[in-house]
């Protein structure tokens, strides 16, 4: 009886220390794998609505961005969910953006911004409401911000940049979390009935 009950209890601890890992690891996952979905939102986005629109007086001119580019952005990419977009020059000018009151204005460009103009990939992340270029986006609550390199059609690069809610990212972290934990509640179920035979031997 003393070894039913010494495995017994040693089996109970390692399924709940595997529970808690389990769901934490798998709580991570969801989320990483819910940002990157944001992040290919914007990539098509980008490569399919803007790209297409852009001409090369816009990487200079905000008012030939603000002209090609506003309603477009209006009626195609802003939602309930995605509430902001900016278009930067590598010198950190905003040639567009949804918020007139940004077009022309200039801020500084942090490092990963000007990295992922000088090595174009798409990088996401959450707001710094704090900093002066998102002072229009501070009733928003909790934003994550996504940004990638655009051209164009003479090779001048902008950075286009979109803020989604970050509510967007937490649903859809619980819906694959929800999955994830089904699949760690099986294998734990399965450990247990697996273990079953044996206590019922000893």
């Amino acid at each position: 009886r003393r070894v039913v009950i010494q495995v017994g209890a040693a089996a109970v601890v390692v399924l709940v220390f595997v529970g808690i890992i389990g769901a934490f690891i798998s709580r991570r996952t969801a989320e990483s794998q819910s940002i990157h979905e944001v992040a290919e939102l914007t990539n098509v986005i980008a490569e399919s609505v803007v790209t297409p629109a852009l001409t090369d007086a816009m990487a200079t001119s905000p008012a030939a961005a603000h002209a090609g580019l506003d309603t477009l952005i209006r009626q195609h990419v802003l939602s309930d969910n995605l509430t902001r977009v900016k278009l930067w020059t590598p010198a950190g000018e905003i040639v567009y953006s949804d918020e007139p009151r940004l077009n022309g204005a200039s801020f500084h460009l942090d490092d990963e911004e000007r990295e992922a103009l000088r090595n174009p990939q798409t990088r996401a992340e959450v707001s710094d409401l704090s900093q002066a270029e998102n002072k229009y986006e501070r009733g928003e609550g909790k934003l994550l911000e996504v940004y990638r390199p655009v051209w164009t059609p003479g090779g001048k690069a902008l950075l286009f940049e979109t803020y989604f809610k970050y509510s967007l990212v937490s649903d859809r972290a619980s819906q694959l979390w929800r999955g994830f934990a089904g699949i760690t509640l099986s294998s734990i179920a399965a450990v247990v009935l697996l273990l079953t035979p044996l206590a019922w031997t000893l």
